[in-house]
């Protein structure tokens, strides 16, 4: 008689099954314990990104908030705002457009040299780069009405030298192709800061904006200087409020010309060295 029909074959058979049992149910218990591990990780880790995206939001809520109220009171958000004075003024315009301008007096020095710093890395003209340390000599001497008139011409002048040849047939007083091809430029050339795009609609809407009778108060209204108002004389920039605005506005321009300038020079050389310029960059980004 086989082993298979003994008794002690049932036995051994039944042994081995319990043992395959025993080590299966012990598999599934370590299985089991790693799954839940994972899970409890996967739930702290979606409880920290919670938090986290909460946190965001809450600061970029709180950010929004502030441009806001500096918007009432007349200012640009910029890298050199300084958020405590903002945030303790941000329900009083007025308190807030002396906090921030007697913050701007007070740190003049350290202000400039970062703007001055900015400027002076950026692909540009010589020429227009000591145009800007003069417009920022200027003001620090309290001649705010130079420091607006002297800005619109350079960044023209630079326009003009970088994509049209230099030439002087072209009418840019109002930036238009520049303007619709820094409109089609990627994202992350035109915003640098989420808040960037308060400067670029400025530019745009307000500062190379034609001026007529109909919208002439409201172009005065701003304190953020318009290029054709300065230059025509049709509204008085004779404060330290349009000065530094000019020069933020004037910092924000030269950065997207210099981004321009770059892309130039790559399509120059896509092309075989011909000439591109900016209608031809406009039309490169549709």
């Amino acid at each position: 008689m086989s082993d298979e029909s003994s008794p002690l074959g049932s036995i051994e058979e039944i042994l081995r099954l319990l043992l395959q049992m025993r080590r299966g149910h012990a598999q599934f218990a370590n299985l089991g314990q790693r799954l839940s591990t994972f899970l409890a990780q996967i739930a702290n880790a979606v409880e920290h990104a919670r938090q986290s995206m909460a946190e965001t939001i809450n600061v970029l809520g709180e950010v929004v908030e502030l441009e806001a109220a500096m918007q009432s009171a007349g200012w640009l958000w910029h890298y050199t705002t300084p958020l405590e004075v903002v945030r303790a003024s941000a329900n009083d315009p007025s308190d807030l457009k002396h906090g921030i301008d007697a913050y701007y007096r007070e740190k003049w020095p350290d202000i400039a040299a970062r703007l001055d710093g900015s400027v002076g890395g950026y692909d540009i003209e010589p020429a227009t780069k000591a145009a800007f340390a003069e417009a920022l000599r200027a003001h620090e001497n309290g001649l705010y009405r130079s420091a607006v008139r002297l800005l619109f011409p350079e960044i023209e002048n630079e326009v003009r030298i970088n994509f049209f040849e230099n030439s002087t047939k072209p009418g840019i007083a109002g930036q238009k192709e520049l303007l619709e091809a820094v409109g089609k430029l990627p994202i992350g050339h035109v915003l640098r800061h989420p808040l960037d795009y308060r400067l670029f609609t400025k530019l745009v809407d307000h500062v190379y904006a034609q001026v007529h009778d109909a919208n002439r108060s409201q172009i005065a209204s701003d304190p953020v200087p318009n290029r054709h108002a300065a230059l025509h004389g049709l509204v008085e920039y004779s404060t330290a409020q349009n000065s530094i605005n000019a020069l933020i506005m004037a910092e924000y321009s030269l950065r997207l010309i210099a981004t321009l300038k770059n892309l130039t020079k790559e399509r120059g050389v896509e092309n075989g060295g011909q000439t591109v310029n900016c209608q031809s960059i406009a039309a490169r980004q549709n």
